[in-house]
């Protein structure tokens, strides 16, 4: 699985699974640890919807991301990971994040 399946990944488990086992791992990443635009903006806007405790849908973060988004995101959905896995998810991808800012320096 290559990052950007992965970011998708973690992006569709956030939007699919409302449980506190998959939106737990939300304050262990940023928005530096997506790679695409698409992918962060997602993520900021789960992020914000997470922090005001609202749902997190297709919907609604389709709604803080503006207009052009719909299939990005259900393209993300359709990819979701089971919660089971979500922490290893995210792990990886920090840490992937974090060996791509190494190579850029």
């Amino acid at each position: 699985m290559d990052r950007t399946q992965l970011e998708a990944s973690l992006l569709g488990a956030f939007i699919d699974y409302d449980d506190s086992l998959t939106l737990s791992v939300i304050p262990q990443l940023s928005e530096e640890d997506f790679s695409s635009k698409p992918a962060k903006g997602a993520f900021k806007a789960i992020k914000k919807l997470f922090g005001e405790q609202k749902a997190i849908d297709v919907v609604t973060v389709s709604h803080e991301m503006g207009p052009g988004y719909d299939d990005f995101l259900r393209g993300c959905k359709a990819l979701a990971i089971v919660p089971n896995n979500v922490s290893m998810y995210a792990d990886i991808l920090h840490d992937e994040a974090r060996l791509e800012a190494i190579k850029e320096i």
